[in-house]
């Protein structure tokens, strides 16, 4: 979160109350991205489970 505010005061934007909401939206962002991910990476890992592939035999597959 500090890397963000120093981001946007370098930007220009100097006000504390302006800075702290920009960097905790921001942050907040990056958390539901994360999540979102971590969603979509069980589900295609349950579809390949699902399908009788071992995990060995779908790293090699996509080699």
């Amino acid at each position: 979160m500090a890397q963000t505010i120093i981001d946007f005061y370098y930007r220009g934007i100097r006000d504390p109350g302006v800075l702290s909401t920009l960097a905790a939206n921001r942050e907040k962002a990056l958390e539901i991205k994360a999540a979102k991910l971590a969603r979509r990476t069980e589900r295609l890992a349950r579809i390949g489970r699902r399908k009788g592939r071992s995990r060995k035999q779908q790293e090699h597959r996509a080699e």
